[in-house]
């Protein structure tokens, strides 16, 4: 089963300049889980399921106390968030910075993450 959550919008500090370091800015996040929906599908049952509510607040809350410079690290740690629920088989988290250059519409980074090989990319 896939779970997409689309188009997050995050307030946090990013940046290397020194005004990015003050002034919070709007992130955009995707996210995809692949998770094993066969018991919650069954079951019709919250607590069987990947609760992607909880995960997008947990991301949320955590993002506006983050104080980082690169998307990397921003991306690393929102999929830390995500495979910390074992029922997540696989985890892509792609970031995106609309305002990061002048005559594009932004820069992103996707990080993926595999269960089974247990390697974050």
């Amino acid at each position: 089963m896939l779970i997409r959550i689309k188009e997050l919008r995050l307030n946090t500090i990013i940046g290397t300049n020194p005004w990015e370091r003050e002034t919070p800015q709007q992130i955009v996040v995707n996210i995809e889980m692949t998770v094993d929906g066969k018991t919650s599908a069954a079951s019709d049952d919250l607590n069987d399921a990947v609760d992607y509510a909880n995960i997008t607040e947990q991301i949320i809350q955590r993002a506006a106390e983050w104080k980082f410079f690169l998307l990397e690290k921003l991306a690393t740690e929102i999929l830390k968030i995500i495979i910390n629920d074992e029922r997540v088989l696989t985890a892509s988290v792609e970031t995106e910075k609309p305002a990061a250059v002048p005559d594009a519409n932004g820069v992103s980074i996707t990080v993926k993450y595999d269960r089974e090989s247990g390697v974050i990319e």
